[in-house]
Order: structure tokens, then sequence, then C-alpha cells
């Protein structure tokens, strides 16, 4: 039997635990009814599938918003098995399990849908291991069962074995990379630990440029005649000393091109493009945003928690120039997207992609400020007064970037709920689905105006003050480049913007030629007011943004607070 304080440990971990014991249920479920070899008829239904599934998301849903709500809890608590409790988690949780509970209400229902709702709940589960990561293991675990498991859904629907096959193949060689890059951090320092690994790679690097090692390389250059016993001594105290840093350099450029391509960056995001407009709609929502959020929590712990110092953020050897080189990318094909696209799913795939953009814009910009700031660990090397302008800066930026993700991600339940609610358009309909929609449904066509206003971040949604708090404080930095691509990202929202207004002129446009709207399931019924309160949450941050940013800042400084006692 656990001990009380070890079970007042766990319950920090409430939404996780819940959720991960529930998904081991269902499966257990649907398990026994193929290994009983029951008829299709006999089994379970779907009426009992679904609503074990929404209970537990429920569940789990519950307890993650009294965590979040808890002035109590903790700035930052680290369990064994390299997890840890912080805002930052409580505030993805709470992201993830309104994901699932939208997936869940727009899966369609079967007989034979068993699998698929607790597939649903796993791939949920692991994407919560990845925000309570605090060490590579149950990062890379997570986000590589969720891939696996978002392939086999894919594969499961006949509709969608095209992109099941695009999918899979794209994840293969995104897991190379990623467990690659990891097995050479872990090389290069010996740990995987986030809590230690900013230690070790200060000292790889001061290993390296150590004078002892700086004489060997030296001597063997000088060209000087030298014994050979000598000569094989300086050898080996060079190598050795070097040794690390040439782990340690393809490791980190490796990792960060694995996480980026779960964030959907170029050159990844036209496959992901394709395979979100073919995806059924419930595995759309588990991609984005639940997927891409979770990447983005990987990339905020790691590289603006732990490889923030200048050595590894600066070139030659920082990650930096490859992140804006890459911004600059995501954005121009996220344009490039946007004009060629028709159908809804491919312009919400689009905008997701320049959204990537953004998130890479800021997270530069908050591992700049940090730097600056010489912030390591909660430490300062310097007590001045650049030191706190830079570390409230890239809070700034990253509580700016939190917003922007749970705003967007807001836009997307609310969409898909809404369109859903309203029956699925016909394939090829493009602008024409929404066509007279206010006439034919107003409270519908007007929830659907609310949230494509938002995606297009007007006044007064949420959208609109979060990016706007961005762009202020991206200009706030200094570098050159990062302002020129901040530039070229307001550009490249103009065709997205154009492409929104015309579904949005759409909505009101009474010509008789309208595409009808199919039939909405009897599942569907609930969608309707989730997609109303989706819109109103916009709205309502939108002209009270402190409520969030009060969520969203402590977010934000938990990634450098001191260990709770």
């Amino acid at each position: 039997m656990p001990s009380a304080p070890e079970l007042a440990v766990l319950a920090n971990l409430a939404p996780l635990l819940i959720l991960g014991m529930w998904s081991l249920l269902l499966v257990a479920l649907a398990r026994s009814e193929l290994a009983l070899g029951l008829a299709p008829g006999l089994r379970a239904s779907w009426h009992l599938h679904r609503p074990l599934a929404l209970l537990g998301a429920l569940f789990a849903f519950a307890a993650a918003l009294a965590a979040l709500a808890d002035p109590q809890r903790p700035a930052l608590l680290r369990l064994t098995g390299g997890l840890r409790v912080d805002p930052l988690a409580d505030l993805a949780a709470l992201v993830l399990l309104g994901a699932l509970l939208v997936a869940l209400l727009l899966d369609p229902g079967g007989p034979r849908r068993g699998p698929h709702v607790a597939l649903y709940c796993l791939i949920t589960a692991a994407l919560l291991l990845v925000v309570h990561a605090g060490a590579l293991l149950p990062l890379v675990a997570g986000l590589e069962i969720a891939a696996l498991g978002l392939g086999a859904l894919l594969a499961v629907d006949p509709r969608s074995r095209r992109a099941a096959w695009s999918w899979l193949f794209g994840q293969a060689i995104i897991s190379g990379l990623l467990l690659f890059g990891v097995a050479l951090l872990f090389g290069a320092t010996g740990t995987t630990d986030l809590s230690e690994l900013g230690g070790r790679v200060s000292a790889v690097f001061t290993r390296w440029g150590a004078s002892p090692a700086q004489a060997a390389v030296d001597l063997l250059q000088s060209g000087v005649p030298i014994p050979p016993q000598l000569a094989e001594q300086a050898r080996t105290r060079a190598v050795t000393a070097m040794a690390p840093a040439a782990l340690f350099i393809p490791g980190l450029l490796l990792t960060f091109a694995g996480l980026l391509a779960r964030l959907g960056v170029a050159p990844f995001a036209r496959a992901a493009l394709s395979v979100a407009e073919g995806a059924p709609r419930p595995v759309a929502l588990l991609i984005e945003p639940a997927l891409r959020f979770a990447a983005l929590v990987a990339l905020v712990r790691l590289f603006v928690g732990v490889f923030h110092v200048p050595r590894q953020l600066h070139a030659p050897y920082g990650w930096s120039t490859a992140a804006a080189l890459l911004a600059g990318l995501t954005l121009l094909t996220s344009a490039h997207a946007a004009l060629r696209q028709r159908e809804l799913r491919g312009l919400l795939a689009a905008t997701a992609t320049a959204l990537a953009g953004w998130f890479l814009l800021g997270l530069t910009a908050a591992a700049n400020f940090f730097a600056h700031a010489g912030a390591y660990g909660g430490r300062a090397l310097t007590v001045v007064d650049h030191h706190e302008w830079g570390l409230q800066s890239g809070q700034h930026v990253l509580s700016a970037l939190l917003t922007l993700a749970v705003a967007h991600a807001l836009a997307v339940l609310g969409l898909h709920a809404a369109l859903c609610a309203g029956g699925e358009p016909p394939p090829g309909s493009g602008a024409l689905a929404l066509r007279g929609l206010v006439r034919r449904d107003p409270w519908l066509g007007l929830t659907v105006a609310a949230l494509i206003l938002a995606l297009l971040g007007a006044p007064p949604t949420l959208l609109f003050t979060a990016r706007l708090d961005l762009l202020a404080v991206l200009l706030l930095d200094t570098n050159l480049v990062l302002r020129l691509l901040t530039a070229l990202a307001l550009l490249g929202a103009i065709p997205l913007a154009l492409a929104w207004l015309r579904h949005l002129h759409a909505l009101f446009d009474p010509d008789p030629r309208a595409s009808p709207l199919a039939e909405p399931a009897p599942h569907a019924r609930p969608l309707r007011p989730l997609a109303l309160l989706c819109a109103l949450l916009l709205l309502f941050f939108g002209v009270y943004p402190s409520a969030l940013h009060h969520h969203t800042d402590r977010a934000a400084a938990a990634l450098h607070a001191r260990e709770a006692p």
C-alpha cells in the first residue's frame, strides 16, 4: 500500500492516471470481445463504449480544471520516473482533454467502434505523458505512442488509408530523427533528466575549451616534431575533450528537427496538410490541436527551458539560425497553401501551419531573452537590470505563445463541432458548403461566423489580443532577422485572411444555389451548444484577457521555477 505522502504526490498526476487507467479499461473491454469471438450484434454496443470513454474523460478534465484553479498548487514538483507537475503541464492537460472530449462527441459511432474509442483515450494519455515529462525518455515515449495510435486510427478507416500510409511513412522518418538525436544527447551528457541536462551541457563546452585540451590541439597543429608517445597523449586528450561536443551538436539539431516536424513546420508541413485533409474529423482533432500543442510544450521545456545558453542558441553551433530559416519557409508554405485551398479542412490545416511559424518565432525570441538574462535553472549569473528585463520579456513571450495556442485550439474545436452539428459539408463544395447558412440556421451560422472571425484574429476575440501581445514582444527583440521574419508573418497572413473572408462572405450570401448540408447525426446534438460555448469563450477572454493571462503567466514563470520543498 502506498503511504499517505506517496498518494498525495500521485494525486498531482490525477488527469494522467485517470485517463491512463480508463484507456486500459476500454482496451481490455474491446480486446475481451474479440477474444471471446462474439458476433458484432452481441458485443458491447457503441452506446456503452462512448459513455464509458466520456465519463473517464470528464473525470480527467475535472481533475485538470481543479489543478489549474488551485492557488496553492506548487510551481514545480518533480516526481520519480522523469515526470514533473507545474502550471504549464496543468494548462496543456486541460487543452488536450478538451480535444479528447470533442473528438469523442464527433465520432460517428457504430457497432465496431470500441477500439477507436480506446485509442482516442490512449493517444491523449500518451500526450499527457509528454506535457508532464521531466526527462527525455517519457517525452519521446509519449510522442511515439501517440503517433502510432494516430496511424492506427487512420489505417482502420477505408476513407483515410492513403493518408495513413503518408502519416506512417513521415512519422517513421521523424521518429528516426528524434530517437537518434536523443541517443546522441545522452551519449554526450550521460543523462536524460531535463533538470540536469543544462549543467551537463555547460560542462561539455567547458571541457572542450579547457586550456589542457586547447594546448594539446595547438601542439598537434604546430608542426613541431614531437615524440610519438607525447603525440599520442596529446591526440587522446584532444579527442576526449572534443568527443562529447561532437556528439552533442548533431544530437541537438536532430532532436530539434524531430520536435519541429511534430509541430508541423516546413518541410514537413505539406505532408501534414495532406493528412489533415484526408483524416476523419475526430482524428484530425487529435493531430491539430492536441499533438501540435504537446509538441509545443516539449519544445518549450527542452529548447527554451534548457538549451537557451548563447553557445547552444546562436551560430555556429546553436539552433536559432535553423529556427529562423524554417519559420520563414513555414510562413511561405502556409501562404501558398491558403491561395490554393477551397475546402474548409484544408484551410484549417494551412492556418495551423502558419501558426507553427509564429510559434517558432516566439520560441526563438523567448530563448534570446532568456540567454540575455543569463537565466539557468532558476538562478541568475548576474543580478543586474538587464537580467530582470530579459527574464520578464522571455516569460511574456511564452505567455503570449500559450495564449495564442489556447485561443487557436478553442477556435478549431468550436469550428469542427459547429460543422459536424450542421451536417458534414459535401466533398469538393468549398465555400459553397457554408453559403447562406446564416439564413438557413441563424444560431449555427452566427456561431460559425464568430469562430471564423476568431481564426482571422479580428477584435475583440482572444486571438486578436494574443497576436497583438506576441507581436509587441517580438518587436522588442533586437535581432534584425527576427524582425524581418515577423514582417513576413504579417504579410503571409493576408492570403489566409482573404481565404477565410471568402467563407465568411458565403455565410451571409442568400444565393439559393447553396449546397445543402447533410442531415446531422443524432450523436451531434450536444455539439451545437459546445460550438457556441467555444465562440463565447473566445469573445469573453478577448474582452477580459486577464482571466486567462493569469494562468498563462504562471505557466511561463514555472519554466525556471525552483522545486517545491
